[in-house]
């Protein structure tokens, strides 16, 4: 469960259909669609958001640390001394949300699992 600490219900829900979205044209727009592949391009859709989804809801518990000085090296400081601490942590802690790009991560997991798929198909070929 995402916490309310730092705003990112909303964007993840966008992503999450936007990716949803793509894999379900990609199965309608294959030759492989039928019930195993739905399973297959659902799957390519997990593998791109769960590590994304994992990583938001870690940091935003790290936000709640940082936020309310909570943070182990924060704890027995005044406020004044926190200021620093709380900038250092802050200052680059969501960077990867604008930078990291999900259409590159999907067309990785894409790629990954059309080859899985190929050598299967090979295999069983060549038995």
């Amino acid at each position: 469960m995402l916490t309310s600490d730092q705003g990112a219900g909303a964007g993840q829900a966008i992503e999450d259909g936007y990716i949803l979205a793509r894999a379900l044209r990609d199965y309608l727009e294959s030759s492989l669609a039928d019930t195993d592949a739905l399973g297959k391009w659902i799957s390519v859709y997990q593998n791109v958001r769960l590590p994304r989804a994992q990583k938001v809801q870690r940091t935003s518990r790290e936000a709640v640390e940082v936020y309310q000085a909570q943070a182990d090296i924060m704890k027995d400081l005044s406020f004044d001394e926190c200021v620093p601490e709380i900038h250092k942590r802050v200052v680059d802690r969501m960077k990867w949300v604008w930078t990291d790009d999900i259409d590159v991560e999907y067309d990785e997991a894409v790629k990954g699992w059309r080859g899985t798929y190929r050598a299967l198909v090979a295999d069983a070929q060549a038995a």
